[in-house]
């Protein structure tokens, strides 16, 4: 068995194809993490979510790195996805962040009132 040698470098439309796949795999990756951030701000595992975004922000910056590489319509349309999944995530925080002041609003009365009772007690 013999190597044949390839001395022909990649035309621009080899490396352009190649450039799109990654691109698109890129993409795919975004997509998939903030998809799993959302189904974890879903069910509340606020960790999670956290760890993920940590993932997330690595890899949108290697996606903004592509598109200054060269610029694509293709980012740009799945960015907007991005953004709306992230607004999805951003809501579920917001009633999260809600029901925890509501919750130590009450703690915080449950606690003056247990002193108040304590307080009358002889």
């Amino acid at each position: 068995m013999r190597l044949i040698q390839n001395s022909a470098a990649p035309d621009s439309a080899a490396i352009a194809e190649i450039h799109q796949r990654r691109q698109r795999i890129q993409l795919a990756r975004l997509l998939q993490l903030t998809e799993k951030m959302l189904e974890f701000a879903q069910s509340g595992d606020w960790v999670a979510v956290e760890d993920l975004e940590a993932q997330l922000k690595d890899e949108l910056d290697m996606c903004y790195e592509m598109q200054q590489q060269a610029p694509s319509l293709l980012i740009a349309e799945a960015l907007a996805t991005l953004l709306y999944l992230n607004d999805q995530i951003v809501a579920l925080v917001k009633i999260a962040r809600n029901k925890l002041v509501v919750n130590h609003n009450q703690v915080a009365r449950n606690r003056v009132l247990v002193e108040l009772y304590e307080s009358d007690m002889p």
